[in-house]
């Protein structure tokens, strides 16, 4: 059962993406049709075939896409590692159609210092022109003020 912090600062996150998307949205550029298509669904629970059933703190997907494109996870400093498994499993698990998984770490202890870890799908093409998905964590546990805004 996700705590009381845990859920003011899912809420805040998400929150704050949705005021982008729909600052987007109701832009004149291109990607306003694109970013209008994009909803938040809460923790909605995903299948995937082979990671089976998972239900991650937040989720923003595409009204065509199969898979949500972004999906957020939060941890406090003893679960990290579970997060980056977790995004492995993600992007893996749904062939790439899952692109970026975002981690939020909170220490709740001590500063409350929160960082940010991103890890996004990426091909990776061979000498013979074969294609592989791979994992690649793209920012590393950077230190994020807005999440420690977010602390009561």
């Amino acid at each position: 059962m996700p705590s009381r912090l845990h859920e003011i600062i899912i809420s805040d996150v998400a929150f704050k993406i949705c005021s982008q998307l729909k600052a987007i949205a109701e832009s004149s550029k291109g990607s306003a049709e694109f970013a209008k298509a994009i909803q938040h669904e809460g923790s909605a629970t995903i299948e995937l075939p082979t990671f089976g059933e998972h239900s991650p703190d937040a989720v923003f997907q595409h009204s065509r896409a199969t898979y949500p494109g972004i999906i957020i996870e939060m941890s406090f400093s003893q679960k990290r590692k579970d997060v980056e498994k977790l995004a492995y499993n993600y992007i893996l698990g749904s062939d790439g159609s899952i692109n970026v998984v975002v981690g939020l770490d909170v220490e709740y202890k001590g500063r409350k210092k929160g960082t940010l870890s991103v890890w996004r799908s990426q091909i990776l093409t061979g000498d013979d022109e074969e294609r592989e998905l791979t994992v690649e964590r793209t920012i590393s546990e950077q230190v994020c003020p807005h999440l420690t805004l977010c602390f009561p």
